[in-house]
Order: C-alpha cells, then sequence, then structure tokens
C-alpha cells in the first residue's frame, strides 16, 4: 500500500477536525468500507465469548482515527476500503508503543510536574472510571475491572505527563486521548489472548511514587459510594444511549464526529444528546463529570 510513513495511531485532539468540509464524502466512503473492515477486524481476533464486542469496539476506534487523518487518503493511489484496511493495519501493528520501557528515569516524590499530575488526574478520574465502565461491558468485565483499566491509564499518561501540551487542549481531552489510546492497546492484546486475564504492562516496583500516586486516587473513586450508584445508573441505560454518553458526554467528539460513527445526522445526534441530557440532570454526580 501507501510507501509513505506510517500513521501514527494515537487519538489527537483536534478542533479543525470537528468542521472538516469531508465529513459527509468519508461518512458515505466509510459505510461501504465498512463490512471489509469488520472482516478483517474479526480475522485478527481470536475465538471467545467477547469477541463481537471487541470487533465492534475496534472498528469503531479505527474508523474514528481515519476520519481524522482522512486528508492523508490520495484516490491517485488506490480505492478508499484499499487505504482504510492498510490504516486499521498499521494501527493494528502498532498501538502497543505506549510501553513502560519508553518512560525516563522514577521520578522523585517531590518532582512538582508529579504533583501537578496528582491533583489534575484526581479532578479527571471519576470521568474516567465511568468512561471505564461503560467502555468494559458483558463478559470483558469478567477479565478487566474499570478500576484496572483506571490505573493504567493513570500510570502511562503520568510517565508521559511531559507530552501534555496545554496550548493544544485542557488536561481531560488530552487525559480521554491517551486513554482511548490505551484502550485500543488493551483491546488488541484481549483479541490476540482470548482466554488469558489482562496483563499490566511493566514493573510496579520500578515506579513508586508513580504507583502511589495513581492508585491511592483510582482506589479511592473505585470505592466512592456515590459513584458506584452512578455506575448503577449507567448499567441501566440502553447501548445507543450509553454509547453517547460516553462520546459526547465523557470523551467530547463533537456531534458531526459522533454522527459519524452512530450513522446518524450532526443534527439528530445534538437532538439525541439533548433527551439524554435532561434525561440525567437529576444526577448531580453524573452531571458533573459530563461535557457541557
Amino acid at each position: 500500500m501507501p510507501d509513505s510513513a506510517s500513521p501514527d495511531p494515537a487519538f489527537r485532539y483536534d478542533p479543525g477536525s470537528q468542521s472538516n468540509p469531508g465529513l459527509q464524502r468519508f461518512a458515505s466512503a466509510f459505510a461501504g468500507a465498512a463490512p471489509s473492515l469488520l472482516d478483517w477486524v474479526h480475522g485478527r481476533i481470536q475465538g471467545g465469548p467477547e469477541k463481537r464486542v471487541l470487533a465492534e469496539d475496534l472498528v469503531q476506534e479505527i474508523g474514528l482515527l481515519a476520519f481524522r487523518r482522512y486528508g492523508e487518503y490520495d484516490p491517485a493511489r488506490g480505492s478508499f476500503r484499499r487505504w482504510l484496511i492498510w490504516f486499521a493495519d498499521q494501527v493494528w501493528l502498532e498501538v502497543c508503543r505506549v510501553s513502560f520501557s519508553e518512560v525516563p528515569d522514577p521520578t522523585s516524590p517531590d518532582d512538582p510536574s508529579l504533583q501537578q499530575f496528582a491533583s489534575a488526574f484526581a479532578a479527571a478520574a471519576p470521568s474516567l472510571l465511568a468512561w471505564a465502565h461503560c467502555r468494559i461491558r458483558g463478559d470483558l468485565r469478567k477479565r478487566l475491572e474499570a478500576e484496572d483499566l483506571v490505573q493504567e491509564v493513570g500510570m502511562r499518561a503520568c510517565l508521559r505527563r511531559g507530552e501534555y501540551d496545554p496550548a493544544r487542549g485542557n488536561f481531560r481531552q488530552w487525559m480521554f486521548g491517551f486513554a482511548n489510546r490505551v484502550w485500543l492497546e488493551t483491546l488488541r492484546e484481549l483479541g490476540r489472548d482470548p482466554l488469558g486475564p489482562r496483563h499490566r504492562h511493566g514493573g510496579d516496583s520500578q515506579l513508586p511514587n508513580v504507583y502511589d500516586s495513581v492508585t491511592t486516587i483510582s482506589r479511592r473513586v473505585a470505592n466512592d459510594e456515590l459513584l458506584r450508584a452512578c455506575r448503577v445508573r449507567l448499567d441501566a441505560l440502553d447501548d445507543d444511549d450509553r454509547r453517547l454518553l460516553v462520546a459526547v458526554g465523557l470523551e467530547g467528539l463533537s456531534h458531526a464526529e459522533v454522527g459519524l460513527l452512530f450513522g446518524i445526522t450532526e443534527d439528530t445526534c445534538r437532538k439525541r444528546w439533548q433527551r439524554l441530557r435532561e434525561r440525567l440532570q437529576d444526577d448531580a454526580v453524573l452531571g458533573a463529570m459530563l461535557m457541557p
């Protein structure tokens, strides 16, 4: 396929993509290529009761990534379907770049950047827990707990905190972008090992300061009674509402982007979100997590 450099599959918060005039063209092309992409994903995921969930989530994540890199598609070099499968292959191969082997030496507990991260992570942790709870569905919950995913995201983000650039967006945007990258890796790992448990990467004993900061926060939010009740409320939502809440309310995607993923118009997405917010407005805890 293309001989240019492989795309970096990391989620990038790009406000400009929300008004991309090529949205409808991409949506039409993606709808036509989606069955082939789903077949491609199924071919890379081993058997298991959660295979369907894994495949659907991977197709959704790859689709959003491809939309944000749609400008790189050159019709003169091949069909859109061929480009999409090539792009998916790059995501599949490269998504594990976030690893403990890439990080510098452990930081001191007195490092001000570590303390600043801990404060920002504590503020984002309830939303991340709700996000993880919605992401992990069905049989996946037998192999991965929401608290563990939040802790994994927190540790990796803390170790890469130097990459956060306030000029490109707020900390929450960056954190959810990072979380989606870790989630993609998690899906990839679970798909390759359908029977084994989810394994952490790296050794916690080598990163005591980071581990203690993140673990304390993730355990606190996991044991919070109000957040437990919030998770019950999330489970009561139907699948479509839960996906909408994750995409718009927690990850902060635009209605145009979410409409693309759901196969609906931007206006329909906006109206559905307004109705869902009205239904949830009596839940102060959940309401405080959601984007305006």
